[in-house]
């Protein structure tokens, strides 16, 4: 439980802006209050001020949790009430003990000595000079003695309403602490699988490195590496993690890996090919005539076009693989009977060929995989999990053609 103490002291440090002028503020040595900011600091795992030539100034996390200091004392203050009328300022030192305040909780709902000695492992005489405590600050008595039962005043039922909302406020504190957002910086090496290069990505890493200026993103291709080397890349940590078209990872130990959409192909034509015309009743006799030019980054597109066009009963189609996607396009220009198989991203950028058409509903289903793989029994970098989380989000609204993944699919 936060000591409630060091939390006034706090508050005093922040408005006077010096350990001094906050130590005469609340009637301590300067010694005591860097004790009880130390103490809370602690409590909390994180620094709360630090030194400077302006004095005494709040760190982020400070100044995340001092609204919520400041409405547990503001709580606390009913206790004052009393000694206002002799011109008393602040919160009494007495009130100021959680478990002080926690016992006066229990003694209105049980309304005996002894049970609350026992719930809180204390003996009867401790919880009576506590309580007289209580009622000194108070002005009053706060219960009423019948027998061997305590029945609250109106006064007491306000004052433990109070402190009860307070303790749980100050409870709190943790929760705020722990949402509180994390500033990213350093280095985050990404390793780019084929297909890695699209729009998702790059908007991606775009609002990672806009949320966080310090944070830079290093992008390694790793088109043409086999799969134990990116594996090996991943577990030495010369990764961070790889992103792309998935790669078939069942036999590398230790990797997690996590569909996130699906990257379909897409066959592109001259304008004016007889399977524009034809689409979407395409049929053996179209196929059948076609030259075929794959993109090399899309070799993985041969395998699933070998078997659509099996399934169409073409026999020994002509296919060529281009490791050029410029000469790809050329190619496709320049030949009538000439189709490609190229990324839906390629023909979605603003860049691409002006001579080429789209050709929809030839190949469906013919998607890869598109996602990320990490290191499965390792807890991954802050960054890496937030570009993670960014990738997800920006694949919420990214192009309608980019399907979420099969997880019966994933590889």
């Amino acid at each position: 439980m936060v000591n409630l103490l060091s939390l006034n002291t706090l508050l005093a440090v922040v408005d006077s802006g010096s350990m001094m002028e906050a130590g005469r503020t609340v009637c301590r040595a300067q010694s005591a209050v860097s004790r009880a900011i130390r103490l809370l600091e602690g409590e909390l795992g994180t620094p709360l001020l630090s030194r400077s030539s302006r004095g005494a100034v709040l760190s982020p996390a400070g100044e995340t949790i001092v609204p919520r200091v400041r409405a547990v004392m503001a709580r606390l203050s009913v206790w004052n009430v009393e000694r206002r009328r002799i011109g008393a300022r602040g919160i009494p030192q007495a009130v100021l003990n959680a478990r002080r305040l926690e016992m006066f909780g229990r003694l209105i709902r049980c309304r005996q000595m002894s049970v609350v000695s026992q719930q809180m492992g204390i003996s009867q005489p401790a919880v009576s000079f506590a309580l007289a405590a209580l009622e000194n600050q108070a002005g009053q008595p706060l219960f009423e003695r019948r027998a061997t039962r305590l029945y609250p005043t109106g006064l007491a039922y306000r004052l433990g309403e109070a402190s009860c909302a307070a303790l749980n406020d100050a409870a709190r504190l943790a929760d705020d602490l722990a949402a509180q957002p994390v500033a990213l910086d350093g280095r985050l090496v990404v390793g780019a699988l084929r297909g890695a290069r699209n729009a998702v990505l790059e908007h991606a890493v775009a609002a990672l490195c806009q949320a966080h200026p310090a944070l830079g993103v290093d992008l390694i291709e790793l088109a043409g590496q086999s799969e134990m080397d990116v594996a090996a890349a991943l577990r030495c940590g010369a990764l961070d993690l790889v992103v792309g078209a998935l790669r078939d990872f069942r036999h590398e130990d230790g990797l997690a890996v996590e569909p996130l959409f699906g990257m379909p192909l897409t066959l592109v034509a001259r304008h004016g090919h007889p399977l524009l015309r034809a689409s979407p009743g395409v049929g053996a006799r179209e196929l059948k005539s076609v030259r075929w030019f794959v993109d090399h980054a899309e070799t993985e597109a041969v395998p699933m076009l070998l078997r659509l066009l099996a399934e169409a009963r073409v026999d020994e189609p002509w296919i060529a693989v281009e490791r050029d996607i410029a000469q790809l396009a050329r190619r496709v220009a320049d030949d009538p009977a000439a189709c490609g198989v190229v990324s839906h991203a390629w023909t979605a950028n603003a860049e691409g060929p002006t001579k080429l058409a789209r050709i929809p509903d030839v190949l469906p289903g013919t998607w890869r995989d598109f996602g990320v793989a990490t290191l499965a029994h390792c807890a991954p970098r802050a960054a890496a999990s937030a570009l993670v989380r960014t990738l997800r989000a920006v694949r919420a609204g990214s192009d309608p053609a980019c399907a979420q993944a099969d997880p019966t699919e994933a590889h």
